[in-house]
């Protein structure tokens, strides 16, 4: 059962690559105003689109692309969750937390994987969850501004803890979010 669900994440993997390569889908999608969800984007490409706020969830802190951000005034974050899998409730409210004080102070945020469909939406609809949505309502958002999500079962696991968790362990709840 394992294997079929990373042969299906594979091929949706290469899908979604391919698309990008050719154009037919954009590597970062908005979410609403002040919060956008993606993959790795040329750091030039972020500063000229406004992004005040870069939080990448790849695996390695790329210093480069850091420096780049912060020399051109984007702030940059980096919390490091594998690839393909999902974050403990804990990490996923920390990330929850700075998202909901920069879009608090009306920045443009951007979270980032690499392909920006498993790690990125899995926080983007961990941070819905936390401002009062459903589970199912959080991922059909996120699906409606980036089509190409898909969470594979760790990552689904990883967003239903979160929900469990963060009823026992409420956020503060700043500004509702208003989903284009």
């Amino acid at each position: 059962m394992e294997n079929s669900g990373l042969l299906v994440g594979g091929i949706h993997a290469r899908i979604t690559k391919t698309m990008a390569v050719l154009g037919l889908c954009p590597n970062v999608s908005k979410i609403d105003e002040y919060l956008w969800v993606g993959g790795i984007n040329s750091p030039k490409l972020l500063a000229e689109q406004n992004f005040k706020v870069v939080i990448d969830l790849r695996e390695a802190e790329d210093s480069k692309y850091k420096s780049f951000l912060r020399n051109h005034g984007v702030e940059y974050f980096n919390f490091q969750i594998p690839d393909r899998y999902g974050a403990p409730p804990n990490t996923l409210a920390q990330i929850v937390a700075l998202i909901n004080e920069k879009v608090g102070q009306n920045l443009k945020v951007l979270v980032h994987c690499n392909l920006g469909r498993g790690r990125s939406a899995l926080v983007i609809a961990a941070y819905l969850v936390s401002r009062g949505m459903t589970l199912e309502e959080a991922l059909k958002t996120v699906k409606k501004g980036r089509s190409v999500t898909y969470l594979n079962r760790r990552q689904m696991q990883s967003l239903t803890e979160f929900a469990e968790w963060s009823k026992q362990h409420p956020t503060v709840k700043q500004k509702k979010t208003s989903v284009v």
